[in-house]
């Protein structure tokens, strides 16, 4: 490994970067359209720890590069469309898609009103997301599918977030029940008694998770805006980016 502005593993004939981000955890990705590998990595994780990380799952990271180089072989386009080799974003946490039929031996007698039953598993440690749908060329059974996970991760997260909020800032209540739902004009807003987060949230960073239930929490519970900046900017450094990021509702990436 070398060491300097970028850390990096030697492996073969590629460099594959080491990327330090706050985080509890270690993770292989992989970049598009040529499947380049690189590693996420905690800030204090040793150097010698992630190398050999990497090397113990070598041969996963062979198998998904061979995945993705196939499926962009195909097409010189970026654009997710939720087939086998594509890229998707949960939490701004780039995942290889591997799309799989789903068969009777896994219980399945059919779809439901019409619709498939989908379902998914993951490796978190490659990164990889295995979607599994009766029928693997439909778009709207795949995207089912990954959205499962991702609505799944986001209102868990939410949910965080606002036992953080009202631990923060000291609101002697409990925070009220996360819920999703489809495209709405608001990313956050409490309703009904319930915390409603947008799906269009899924592929954003967690930031612009924090940022968004910190407001629709904010505004719900009338709190003073000097405290509530002050708690937000120690929990949420840089905040003003979030802010602006779903502020102009622009993609956070490309290919999703």
């Amino acid at each position: 490994m070398s060491e300097g502005v970028r850390e990096q593993i030697e492996y073969g004939d590629t460099k594959v970067p080491i990327l330090r981000e706050s985080i509890a955890e270690v993770y292989i990705a992989l970049q598009p359209p040529d499947a380049a590998p690189y590693v996420v990595a905690p800030r204090a994780m040793d150097a010698q720890e992630i190398v050999r990380f990497f090397a113990e799952r070598v041969e996963k990271v062979e198998y998904l590069r061979d995945k993705m180089r196939k499926r962009f072989s195909k097409s010189s386009s970026e654009k997710c469309s939720y087939q086998a080799g594509d890229i998707a974003y949960v939490m701004g946490r780039p995942f290889i898609l591997d799309v799989n039929p789903l068969g009777r031996s896994k219980g399945v007698r059919g779809g439901a009103r019409g619709r498939a039953n989908v379902s998914y598993s993951i490796d978190t440690e490659t990164s990889m997301l295995s979607l599994y749908v009766m029928k693997t060329g439909d778009y709207d059974q795949c995207k089912s599918a990954f959205l499962i996970y991702g609505r799944a991760i986001v209102v868990k997260n939410a949910a965080t977030v606002a036992e953080g909020f009202y631990r923060r800032l000291e609101i002697d209540k409990k925070p009220p029940v996360v819920r999703m739902r489809a495209k709405r004009d608001e990313f956050a807003k409490v309703e009904a008694g319930a915390l409603w987060v947008s799906e269009d949230l899924v592929p954003y960073p967690i930031d612009c998770l924090v940022y968004a239930v910190w407001n629709a929490l904010g505004v719900y519970n009338d709190v003073d805006r000097g405290l509530y900046s002050e708690q937000l900017a120690s929990v949420l450094p840089g905040w003003e980016h979030a802010r602006d990021l779903l502020a102009s509702r622009a993609k956070p990436y490309s290919n999703q």
